[in-house]
């Protein structure tokens, strides 16, 4: 006779219940979980998902130093060079 779905472990419990079997599974495997006392699943995000932000603020600091070296921001400097001296 074939064991009843309710019988089957949980997979989470295989895995030690270490992880959710409803997050997803990533290369990197690395997400973490944040459970109620409930045990209700509230968040499940890969550290993966917040590389767009990583990679936005980078890319700014990178064009801001990169304006600085270069002399972008230069005419600023002379404009207010240049009100200094007509003073």
């Amino acid at each position: 006779m074939p064991s009843s779905p309710s019988a089957q472990p949980h997979p989470s419990q295989e895995a030690g219940g270490a992880q959710d079997a409803s997050c997803p599974q990533t290369l990197d495997s690395k997400f973490f979980s944040f459970w109620t006392p409930g045990l209700t699943l509230v968040v499940c995000q890969g550290l993966s998902g917040l590389g767009h932000r990583l990679k936005a603020a980078l890319s700014a600091s990178l064009l801001l130093r990169f304006g600085t070296w270069t002399g972008f921001l230069a005419p600023q400097l002379a404009d207010s060079l240049l009100w200094d001296f007509t003073l």
